[in-house]
């Protein structure tokens, strides 16, 4: 006889099996799902009325019955299943009235009364007459020509052989397309959850010495996407199915969903939010376009610093400034461990390019000043910030005289195109993640769950909702859901950038400091001697993702790049052009975790940071969901209190930056008209402020829905067309 001894809830367990006999000994397949019931205590056990399908032994049979199972009903195909499970209980003392043998086929199996709790560790080999024989054995371990004979007539049976509310718990191996698994207990009505994932060789040790010939049956169906391992290495899932019968009308369409969480965006806030969620053990759907060119996306026309110190400005609230610069550096303490993290799960080489070169000159009145905040920043937050000569840095060759030269080692830059590939790459392998590559049209509130619809006619159920869809976040929830989130408002920085090919080398990002509502001009080294070149910010209330650049946005990005940083860039080969819509509160502070709506989250509000702060977005957000409690003071809560400036107090201090605009692309005002316009903007604008023409009753409701310095410039646009 061959033994083994097994702890099942603080019981013991002892399971006893002929030597070559034709009942299969426990395998560590097998083992894994004792594993997950002493890892989830919350799993239904006792009292229930448990089905051992596949009894084999008896393991799960004399587990379930000591763990305080009321009745346990044993079912295995082998005759011989029947003998050892009941010798195996009595051995445990397991009364004989509290365990009964069927052999017979699942297929064929009647129904008297469906159980509480299903049980199954399916054969998961694909079958071959090589090593296939016509035994008890084989039948354990062999599931037809692609493994999935048993788990196919599983799932067609489960609304039968459980009662309502009731579980299946279920091994499932990754040599049978898991994916397939969870998308038909998902559109049949069942919540699916992952209790935990075990890796273990292929073939165990039954087969070792047929393992050639079971891998050449494995390689198609992994060429498929029906079967997923690596070298020799598989993983099994153990998985947790219940069946709740209020949402079976709901989910009985093909094209309805359920899952514990659905991030609706496909930027890079999103798929780090999905990414983060899925290393907790979460079923997650991305909602968001897969392919295209995703128009208006500000990830993917992002430059991409990570910049924790260069966006501080002299003229920043000093307690306000430490506060983001804090944020910022968390978020730059924890990416290069997070980067290595995606690498490795994609199989994609990703790198950060170190160091930001901030430059002053005479296009800023203000760069002196900002320089030296920028320095102060870093210092007081222990970080190095070196003064140099500008003739220091590599690549500048400007038009106009550079003043000042700041190094910033501990900032740097990364492709946010190659990153937002890779987190891709891993989802859309995860089978735990559903990718529906299509957008959100609604959010509404249905029962116990949020409905998400879509434009392509589906639906899906979710326990959580993640927002993550940039500036038109908030635009996607029905008016009474809308309600309840209370979302603070979003706005749009729509930015203009440029990829061209350039004839010199830029070993790092080179940059001016922020000027004229803008993040000033930038070059950002991406590799095989292509620049990105950025980028320009014009407010917008309410974004038209689909509007292209403009010639005005690109004139003054190129004139504004070739006068600051390099004159070569006229030579520049032009290889795109994009257009991208940052996310932009009121009070300038991202927008991460928990709603006023318990179900309902975001991720989104990040303005020109949100490829630095991913990563800590992802964290702050996946705590709000699997620690309600825990993030609801945070300063990026979205139920903070915002406090908004009035018109006439934010007049005086923007109006150095709205003559710095109207200047652009780079002009100049003689001598003395610089200070003279400035007053003449900062009267006409008092004049808005409180005066009760009918041009100042619109300017100042304008004002009313985005009252941000960055929509001065809207109100001089808007000002000419009032009539």
């Amino acid at each position: 006889m061959i033994s083994a001894e097994a702890e099942v809830r603080g019981r013991r367990v002892r399971i006893e099996t002929p030597d070559d006999g034709p009942v299969l000994f426990p395998t560590d397949v097998g083992l894994t799902l004792l594993s997950a019931l002493n890892a989830d205590p919350d799993l239904p056990v006792a009292g229930a009325r448990a089905l051992d399908i596949g009894c084999g032994s008896g393991l799960y049979t004399v587990a379930l019955a000591l763990a305080g199972a009321a009745h346990v009903t044993a079912l295995d195909v082998n005759p011989a299943c029947a003998e050892v499970t009941r010798d195996n209980a009595a051995r445990n003392g397991i009364q004989p009235a509290q365990v009964a043998t069927i052999v017979g086929d699942l297929a064929e199996l009647a129904v008297p009364e469906p159980w509480d709790l299903v049980v199954c560790n399916p054969p998961h080999f694909p079958h071959d007459p090589v090593y296939a024989a016509d035994d008890g054995i084989e039948t354990a371990l062999v599931g037809g020509s692609d493994g999935r004979a048993l788990y196919d007539v599983l799932l067609a049976r489960l609304d039968e052989l459980l009662a309502p509310g009731g579980t299946l718990l279920l091994t499932h191996s990754s040599l049978t397309d898991i994916p397939c698994t969870r998308q038909t207990l998902q559109r049949n009505g069942y919540e699916c959850r992952t209790v935990q994932v075990c890796e273990l060789d292929i073939p165990l040790r039954r087969y070792a010495t047929h393992r050639d010939v079971l891998l050449s049956r494995l390689y198609p169906l992994r060429t498929a996407e029906r079967a997923a391992f690596r070298g020799i290495r598989f993983e099994v899932h153990t998985l947790a199915a219940t069946r709740i019968d209020s949402w079976t009308d709901q989910v009985s369409d093909m094209n309805q969903f359920v899952t514990d969480v659905v991030v609706a965006g496909s930027g890079l806030l999103g798929l780090a939010t999905a990414f983060e969620l899925l290393s907790r053990d979460l079923d997650v759907t991305v909602v968001g376009p897969r392919t295209g060119d995703h128009a208006g996306q500000a990830s993917r026309a992002a430059g991409a610093m990570l910049t924790v110190f260069s966006e501080v400005e002299a003229s920043h609230d000093p307690q306000r400034a430490s506060l983001e610069v804090g944020e910022r550096l968390a978020a730059r303490n924890g990416y290069e461990a997070w980067l290595d993290r995606v690498g490795m799960a994609s199989k994609q080489a990703l790198r950060l390019v170190p160091g930001v070169w901030v430059i002053s000159n005479g296009y800023g009145p203000d760069d002196a000043a900002n320089l030296r905040a920028i320095a102060k920043a870093a210092e007081t937050h222990g970080c190095r910030a070196e003064f140099a000569a500008p003739t220091d840095i590599p690549a500048l060759a400007p038009q106009v005289r550079t003043h000042e030269a700041l190094w910033l080692p501990d900032e740097a830059s990364v492709d946010p195109g190659a990153l937002v590939e890779a987190l891709a790459t891993v989802l859309s392998a995860d089978p735990r993640c559903r990718w529906l590559n299509t957008t959100v049209t609604t959010v509404n509130e249905r029962g116990e769950h949020v409905a998400v619809d879509t434009a392509d006619g589906s639906t899906v159920l979710a326990a959580h909702l993640v927002l993550a869809a940039g500036a038109g976040t908030t635009g996607l929830l029905a008016p009474a859901l809308a309600e309840q989130v209370d979302a603070p408002p979003l706005r749009s920085g729509r930015g203009v950038s440029l990829l061209a090919r350039v004839p010199f080398s830029l070993p790092a990002a080179v940059r001016t400091p922020n000027r004229g509502f803008a993040c000033g001009s930038h070059m950002v080294p991406r590799g095989d001697g292509t620049v990105y070149l950025g980028a320009t910010n014009r407010l917008s209330t309410e974004p038209d993702y689909g509007q292209p650049a403009a010639l005005d946005e690109i004139a003054t990005l190129i004139h504004d790049a070739s006068a600051e940083l390099n004159t070569h860039l006229r030579d520049a080969g032009l290889i795109e052009v994009r257009v991208g819509h940052r996310p932009v509160t009121l009070d300038h502070l991202p927008l991460f975790g928990r709603t006023g709506h318990p179900m309902v989250h975001l991720a989104t509000g990040t303005y020109r940071c949100g490829v630095l702060l991913a990563p800590h977005a992802a964290v702050i957000v996946a705590d709000g969901i699997t620690a309600p409690r825990s993030t609801s003071t945070h300063p990026y809560s979205p139920r903070r209190s915002m406090h908004l400036p009035a018109l006439d107090d934010l007049i005086g201090g923007a109006t150095r930056g709205l003559v710095d605009m109207l200047c652009q692309p780079g002009g100049s005002l003689p001598p003395g008209t610089h200070e003279m316009l400035e007053r003449f903007l900062e009267a006409a604008l008092h004049e808005i402020a409180a005066g009760s023409s009918a041009r100042a009753v619109a300017m100042r409701r304008l004002w009313q829905r985005a009252p941000m310095a960055e929509c001065l410039p809207l109100l001089l646009d808007a000002a000419g067309r009032v009539r």
